[in-house]
């Protein structure tokens, strides 16, 4: 059997293909042998005194050799003239079949020199073949009678097509993978993962901004507003949106999360206004500013390093200086109740507080924060993950969420492993170390 490109007939049938020329490329899959590849609809364009010229071939096969044979194929009734033959189209259009012979023979042999740099040893042949009409009379200069397949010669299309092509010897220079290549009308292409990225934060932003206009919409004084959201839900746009407002209201506003490099990106976000800080920088902070100046050295042997600063923290009067209008909390999963309570030290008396988390991210295990008389909102949406990743995570682990992003994605790729020696090994860090850094 010959190979044919494109090979799934089906799917062709179901795309509108146009039946008669797919039962021809069914049959010349079928009867031709191995040493054919069949191209079907091939398209050809190229540059013509400063326009693009089109054209479209029927098929093209191609032998072992690189040697190829052009097909035109006319169905139905044909026009027989002084002009030669020619097929009439709806509106009373006449095209002469040898025109367009001409102009596909042309066209594919001048676009193989542009695209191959200059090469002309395309070998190339033509065939019409019109399996409704008997071709009475052949008066065109640009038809020989001998490329001519009509119906009473239908059932020899493929050995027409073997005679003159031969099944080909192939040689060892790559020529034939380059006429296939070329027939197959394919190019090389490399994902541009600047792009790539730049798309996802621009949709990133468009539609997880919506969450932050949505919960502007909370009429609470003072706001007591707990938000459970996915992982890409929006929740820093919520929680810069709520940091900003409180500036332009005049308020102090102090935003406290976990981990320390979000706390960095935080601030790049919020500007010297207000306070960003994690919980622990923030505990340094403060008591540097009493003038207690904390050992981190004590970390590596005191396993109560921390709750012992918590206590100097409590111990203290906390000054008008450091007290807050507004609290924003992300990453509040991962917060104690201790530290809610302390947190509420530095606020006035009438502060609005926003706490954002996500119990999938709750890594530690940590029971939720006790947050009395606030309001709750919940969001299941995730808008920064692309649909290829987040239908990997909903089929692989138990976190269920909506995926809200229309962006495909560059995909997912599993790298197994047997040993777990084979596994890259993390860096020497700890959740203590790298989240409660205060520096």
């Amino acid at each position: 059997m010959a190979r044919l490109v494109p090979s799934d007939i089906g799917r062709l049938e179901l795309a509108g293909g146009h039946r008669p020329e797919l039962e021809t490329l069914r049959y010349l899959g079928e009867v031709l042998p191995a040493d054919y590849t069949v191209f079907h609809g091939v398209h050809w364009s190229r540059e013509y005194r400063g326009h693009a010229v089109y054209g479209e071939i029927d098929f093209a096969v191609v032998n072992r050799a690189g040697r190829v044979l052009l097909i035109e194929q006319k169905n139905g009734p044909l026009l027989e003239s002084d002009a030669g033959l020619a097929k009439a189209y709806p509106g009373g259009v006449v095209k002469p079949v040898g025109d367009q012979v001409r102009r596909g023979l042309e066209g594919v042999r001048e676009k193989f020199k542009v695209v191959h740099a200059g090469h002309a040893n395309l070998h190339l042949d033509y065939l019409v073949y019109c399996p409704d009409h008997r071709v009475v009379r052949l008066n065109a200069a640009a038809l020989d009678a001998s490329r001519v397949v009509d119906a009473s010669a239908r059932g020899r299309l493929a050995e027409r097509i073997a005679e003159l092509l031969g099944p080909g010897t192939a040689a060892a220079d790559g020529w034939v993978e380059k006429v296939e290549d070329f027939f197959a009308q394919t190019f090389e292409v490399r994902v541009d993962i600047h792009a790539q990225v730049s798309a996802h934060e621009r949709q990133f932003t468009r539609l997880g901004s919506g969450l932050a206009r949505t919960l502007a919409g909370f009429e609470m004084d003072p706001l007591r507003l707990r938000v459970r959201a996915t992982a890409g839900s929006g929740k820093t746009f919520v929680a810069h949106a709520f940091f900003e407002r409180a500036v332009a209201r005049g308020r102090r506003p102090l935003l406290v999360c976990f981990n320390r490099p979000l706390a960095e990106r935080l601030k790049a976000l919020m500007g010297q206004a207000g306070r960003v800080n994690t919980f622990f920088g923030l505990c340094d902070a403060f008591l540097a500013d009493r003038g207690r100046r904390l050992d981190f050295g004590q970390m590596k042997t005191d396993r109560d390093f921390w709750r012992r600063v918590a206590d100097m923290v409590t111990a203290e009067t906390v000054p008008d200086n450091w007290r807050f209008d507004c609290l924003i909390v992300d990453e509040g999963q991962d917060f104690d109740q201790e530290w809610f309570e302390i947190l509420r030290l530095f606020l006035s008396d009438d502060a609005d507080v926003l706490w954002l988390e996500d119990p999938d991210q709750n890594l530690l295990g940590k029971p939720p924060v006790r947050l009395d008389g606030f309001a709750r909102f919940s969001t299941p949406v995730n808008h920064r993950t692309p649909v290829t990743i987040a239908r990997f995570i909903q089929r692989v682990l138990p976190i269920a969420f909506e995926c809200g992003s229309h962006l495909p994605g560059l995909g997912v790729t599993v790298t197994p492993y047997e040993r777990s020696e084979d596994q890259p090994t993390p860096p020497a860090w700890s959740w203590s170390s790298a989240a409660c850094s205060a520096g």
